[in-house]
């Protein structure tokens, strides 16, 4: 599966990782981490996911409970 970003990603996962390294450059960097194992993961196996819409399926980072982070893709 083919990767492609939807333009106001790169703002809003820049923002997440100001926040976090705002905290600690090690907190940001495993923020970082997981939603690129994330992404990996939903490219590889996309059915694995829980389906949103008939073309859209929602992956749930699992290390960040306090600001629940997620992405959709399809």
């Amino acid at each position: 599966m083919k990767v492609v970003y939807h333009p106001a990603v790169q703002r809003d996962v820049s923002a997440i990782l100001r926040y976090y390294d705002a905290l600690s450059r090690r907190v940001g960097d495993e923020f970082w981490a997981e939603l690129q194992m994330f992404i990996k993961a939903a490219a590889e196996n996309p059915e694995r996911f829980h389906p949103v819409t008939v073309h859209l399926r929602r992956a749930n980072l699992r290390r960040f409970p306090y600001l629940p982070y997620h992405f959709l893709f399809r």
